[in-house]
């Protein structure tokens, strides 16, 4: 004969404050006033320390361009706010050239932006870095250098009170250290004792031994199976290592091309993103590496291509990856993807759905960071529109999915790696001269031409749960419809019985009548990540 419930004992009490639209999710996009000011890609995003006097916001550099034949092109400044809505936007050119933003730096107030330039007659190209102090939205001090030929891969650093550039010259790679009041140190130019190959680095980290790290490519032009390249050197130049990556699908029969290399740090490890490249052009796994400071391969894992990779950053033990999606066609949105750096497991994958997120073509780019004071991410965008000129920016709770978005699949596998040492790479120590130019600031307006946002709506119902049991079924109600509530069932001694997820529910029957009698503990964790238990008989 069967045993039958005598009763239920309360082990927590669960009383949560529920927020039935808690989104946190805002979307803009903007255009140029003026007509003639054209965006053409974006540079970055770099977010304000939060003890400083910007705190909470965040800046886009990107570059633009102008209609009118031989006008100069420059940078565009944009402030954020905690929405993600563009409050103030400066333009930032130099007369008669045509200047191209590669990277930038936020140090406290100040801006450092590493550009390129020509003269809009076609003249010599240049390599600038310019200190522009956000506060007072003035020019600091501009520096430039005489550059073999044009440029448009490059990096930017400051570490040690130091500013490195890193920027690529047909084959060789050019290290150059300025001080913070622009005064020059030193320049390396890197390259390879081998004559037929071309290493082209666009990247540089400092590592937690305070080594530069320079990641980039290796191979003839024509060859498709070119080498990732990852160069360490000590302060004054000296190659300490330098390896070589590729890596395969996972039978090993393919060795993956690669499209953009990312580099970042997360305390001791390193980290190298890029995303195989299938076909002509089409989009395949996504690589994240994790390497100590002597270059040794730790870990990696490979994520499925649910986007075409644009931005990945690493911020407070988060990779963000951002990027277009779907990969089908690139015509439709952007996404935003958050991955746990500490155990390598996709938390966060959303899909931003807004018209103004749409493109006409795969030739668009996005820039990302997690802003850890209000747990939330921002992305900005240029969407490959041939009609309009906007620039759309997006804020979004990393924990929460808003109405302007849903989530998607972000699968992990593990494919294969191999590195292998690269003894070819050599150095040069030498002195350029250095000028200065000047600078000049405008201010521009931009518009805003929609908007897709969801303000917190918070309700102060309690969610309270009742659990009846009988021989056969434990039934689980509550007074709130509920989502994404996570139900585990244990013996008293931890044994886990049953694990399940509910999306969308007010009462719930789990059977039980496999169970011996006896008391069992139920565990129900709800959307605000809040845990309590349960004790039940059968």
């Amino acid at each position: 004969m069967k045993t039958i419930l005598k009763k239920i004992i309360l082990l927590s009490s669960y009383g949560i404050l529920l927020s039935p639209c808690i989104a946190q999710d805002f979307q803009q996009s903007y255009s140029p006033q003026n007509k003639t000011y054209k965006f053409s890609d974006i540079v970055s995003i770099q977010l304000s320390s939060q003890t400083s006097s910007q705190a909470g916001a965040s800046y886009v550099v990107s570059n633009f361009f102008q209609d009118e034949v031989f006008q100069e092109s420059g940078i565009f400044i944009q402030k954020l706010d905690a929405k993600a809505q563009i409050t103030e936007s400066l333009a930032l050119t130099i007369e008669n050239k045509n200047l191209l933003g590669l990277a930038s730096v936020l140090d406290g107030t100040d801006l450092y932006l590493f550009c390129s330039a020509t003269h809009v007659d076609f003249g010599p190209s240049t390599i600038h870095l310019v200190k522009f102090n956000l506060t007072l939205k003035k020019l600091v001090w501009c520096k430039s250098l005489a550059a073999r030929t044009s440029t448009s891969l490059g990096d930017l650093l400051i570490h040690d009170n130091k500013i490195s550039l890193l920027y690529d010259e047909d084959g060789f790679a050019q290290v150059i250290q300025f001080d913070k009041n622009g005064n020059l140190i030193s320049r390396n130019t890197i390259t390879t004792r081998d004559s037929a190959q071309a290493i082209h680095f666009s990247n540089i980290i400092v590592s937690s031994n305070n080594q530069l790290v320079l990641a980039g490519y290796k191979g003839m032009e024509s060859e498709l199976n070119k080498l990732i390249l990852l160069t360490a050197i000590s302060s004054d130049g000296t190659i300490l290592f330098s390896k070589n990556m590729k890596f395969f699908d996972a039978t090993k029969t393919t060795q993956f091309r690669f499209g953009r290399i990312f580099l970042g740090t997360n305390g001791s490890n390193l980290h190298v993103a890029t995303q195989a490249i299938v076909g002509r052009s089409d989009a395949g796994p996504i690589l994240i590496t994790m390497l100590d400071s002597n270059l040794v391969l730790r870990t990696w894992r490979n994520y499925s291509p649910e986007l075409i990779l644009e931005d990945f950053s690493v911020s407070n033990v988060n990779f963000i990856l951002s990027g277009q999606r779907p990969v089908t066609n690139g015509l439709l949105g952007y996404a935003l993807v958050r991955i746990n750096a500490l155990n390598a497991i996709p938390e966060k994958a959303t899909e931003l759905t807004w018209e103004k997120f749409h493109n006409f073509s795969i030739a668009s780019n996005s820039v990302s960071t997690f802003q850890s004071a209000t747990r939330n991410l921002l992305l900005a965008a240029l969407p490959s529109n041939s009609i309009d000129n906007i620039i759309t920016t997006a804020s979004q709770h990393f924990q929460t999915i808003g109405t302007c978005e849903k989530s998607f699949n972000f699968n992990v596998t593990k494919d294969p790696v191999e590195m292998t040492d690269d003894l070819s790479i050599k150095t040069v120590i030498d002195t350029p001269s250095v000028s200065e130019n000047e600078v000049q600031v405008e201010t521009i307006q931009m518009d805003l031409l929609g908007q897709c946002a969801t303000t917190d709506v918070h309700s102060d119902v309690k969610q309270k749960f009742s659990i009846h049991s009988n021989s056969n079924e434990l039934r689980i109600s509550s007074n709130y419809p509920s989502k994404n509530v996570k139900i585990q069932i244990s013996t008293v001694d931890g044994k886990v019985l049953l694990q399940k997820e509910a999306d969308s529910y007010k009462e719930m029957t789990i059977g039980i009548e496999e169970y011996v009698p006896g008391f069992y503990i139920l565990s129900l964790e709800a959307e605000n990540n809040t845990v309590s238990k349960y004790k039940f008989w059968k």
